[in-house]
């Protein structure tokens, strides 16, 4: 299950997730949420792509709503408490609220946020000294479901009502017409539709538009075949999406007059939650997907490689609380008909859990599959690996030391990221870390990779920034490039940048996305275009691999993939029409098997547990 929130703060996506993982997408950002803990941080600025940037553990039980108040991220818990965190460090504080549980929540400007209980009450935070206002009983009968606000104007859905509150007390009620006599009607979410105008979804899968400031009812608008869970405005038109999935657009025709001008057409299970940012519609619920809609509905790429670490004769697959490893097949032979087939096919071995199982944050596995490194919210652990026989793994624990946002071992190093870009480096003989360099303000480190040599570290932080690090002389060097999405060194003298074009529209010919530095980072030596990668317009690169000899594999989000030779003369590659959509179904990641042969998998995501909506988290049976 989750929930959607936009903000005003650096480009990102925030999202939560639970145990059934689900993902969902600040001005450039976006928050989902779910029944466990966690909150994942995703760059979304350009639109058709989402970057994992940070893990956020509130360790505060279940989380019922994220939001964005400012530059700030702030999630309601089933304890009545709401947990304040920095989208750029690991800074996380703690409110108690109420009691009672705390349903919804919604920023009412930079400095206050809005909250509704179980308990049928309003409360509103101060956020710079922390202070609660006098709560506003709604009725001890009551049930408050969402609320929203604009200006000083707050608007609450509960059973049967639609409440609108000013200067801390009710100023009108507008009753709900039942559907049937003894089925109450659940007001699951309401929007703003302008400066007088305020709409309503509920249970019965009506729309309602109400003036707020006198409460007639306008019009009502039986848009969906059941509940409706979500509305948002974009570009002056209110979109519906919920038990019924299709995301329904509504624009104000006349005076009372409100029809659905646009059918989308993309989630199959319950949307749950959704979030505007750019002109853009973010939907996410039940399916494993993130969905954006401009003038369609597509899934939101992700840079599934990030997922799989290649190191010797093992894989490590990363999941919510532990990674899997498994031997990478042996040997390669061709048969008469030209056909590339593995000698072993790759073996499960073992399933390796964060301590106390705890959410994984980040991991590495050694270039000779020595060494695995786990980082949760409270730790970074240190293994060595050693194979015994045929599928047998043992894990000796090396050292414990602190968390970290990134993680990257190099030969018996560790370096580590943590708080706001600080760089550590730690032995895995267990001897203390050690600090590298620390620049306080340039955000978190999202992504850190190390040079063959060990002599130079590259980070993309979540402020969109790419630093090179000469870990011997301790000083950073800034490139200048726009939206990186990923980098890598090369096992020659090049560091790569990828970065993304923003919008839906076809890239530029002359927009260049990749971009070769030498490995300590000095001027640019050249950049390439995606039709100079590609060959064809309609391309995007989503991500980057090194290989052997000093080449560069570059991957596009419809599959395709081409290799770029140590000359940088030559680029070969299965190249192909490029894809309008790219599936959801058969995300790629890529690697190379041998220093003569790329591997494409191409990976199927398991169907979700379908759960169906109940009301029985609100108290309803």
């Amino acid at each position: 299950m989750a929930w959607l929130a936009t903000g005003a703060i650096e480009p990102s996506t925030v999202c939560v997730r639970s145990q059934p993982r689900t993902t969902a997408p600040h001005a450039p950002e976006i928050t989902h949420y779910s029944s466990d803990d966690v909150i994942e941080q995703y760059n979304v600025l350009c639109g058709w792509l989402c970057v994992h940037e940070k893990v956020i553990c509130p360790d505060n039980g279940g989380i019922e709503s994220v939001c964005f108040v400012g530059d700030r991220i702030l999630c309601t818990h089933l304890n009545g408490s709401v947990t304040i965190a920095d989208p750029h460090s690991d800074s996380i504080r703690r409110v108690q609220i109420c009691p009672s549980p705390l349903w919804s929540s919604c920023a009412i400007d930079a400095t206050h946020a809005a909250f509704v209980s179980h308990s049928a009450s309003l409360f509103i935070l101060e956020l710079n000294d922390y202070t609660v206002s006098t709560p506003l009983s709604l009725g001890i009968d009551q049930r408050l479901f969402s609320v929203c606000s604009q200006k000083d104007v707050i608007s609450i859905g509960a059973m049967d009502s639609v409440f609108i509150v000013k200067n801390n007390a009710v100023a009108r009620k507008m009753v709900v017409p039942r559907k049937e006599k003894r089925l109450p009607t659940i007001v699951w979410t309401t929007c703003f539709f302008n400066e007088t105008i305020v709409a309503s979804g509920d249970s019965r899968g009506v729309i309602s538009f109400w003036n707020f400031n006198n409460g007639a009812l306008l019009a009502s608008l039986e848009s969906h075949q059941s509940d409706i869970l979500c509305l948002v405005m974009c570009e002056d038109r209110l979109h519906a999406a919920g038990v019924d999935p299709r995301i329904m657009s509504i624009k104000r025709i006349a005076a009372n007059d409100f029809r659905i001008v646009q059918k989308r057409n993309g989630p199959v299970r319950d949307v749950r939650a959704m979030a505007r940012f750019d002109d853009k519609i973010y939907a996410a619920g039940e399916d494993h997907s993130i969905f954006v809609a401009k003038d369609g509905c597509q899934v939101l790429m992700n840079q599934w490689n990030k997922l799989l670490t290649f190191g010797g004769p093992l894989v490590m697959s990363r999941g919510h609380c532990f990674v899997d490893l498994w031997t990478n097949g042996t040997s390669e032979q061709s048969n008469c008909k030209g056909a590339v087939v593995v000698k072993r096919q790759p073996v499960y071995l073992a399933r390796v859990y964060c301590p106390e199982k705890k959410t994984l944050v980040t991991c590495d596995l050694s270039s000779d599959g020595k060494i695995l490194a786990l980082s949760s919210n409270e730790s970074t652990t240190v293994y060595q690996l050693n194979m015994k026989g045929e599928g047998k793994l043992s894990l000796r624990n090396k050292l414990r030391t602190k968390p970290a946002s990134a993680v990257k071992i190099h030969g018996e190093c560790v370096l580590m990221a943590t708080g706001d870009f600080e760089i550590w480096v730690a032995s895995v003989k267990g001897e203390e870390p050690q600090l590298v360099l620390e620049q306080p303000g340039c955000g978190g480190v999202s992504q850190l990779v190390v040079s063959e040599c060990g002599k130079f570290a590259a980070v993309i932080t979540t402020r969109l920034q790419v630093f090179v690090i000469d870990l011997k002389s301790k000083e950073s060097r800034l490139l200048r490039v726009s939206l990186p999405i990923d980098v890598a060194f090369t096992d020659g003298e090049s560091l790569f940048v990828l970065c993304a074009t923003a919008g839906f529209g076809e890239p530029s010919a002359a927009a260049k996305v990749l971009h070769e530095f030498p490995k300590n980072g000095g001027p640019s030596r050249r950049s390439a275009s995606t039709v100079d990668l590609f060959g064809a317009p309609g391309y995007r690169a989503v991500s980057i691999t090194p290989g052997p000899g000093d080449q560069l594999v570059v991957v596009a989000s419809d599959g395709q993939w081409v290799l770029i030779d140590k000359t940088r003369s030559s680029v070969q590659g299965p190249i192909a029409p490029p894809s309008r959509r790219p599936s959801a179904a058969v995300p790629s990641t890529l690697h190379f098997r041998s220093r003569k042969r790329v591997c494409a998998c191409r990976l199927q995501a398991s169907e979700p547990t379908t759960a169906p909506f109940k009301l029985k988290k609100f108290g309803q049976q």
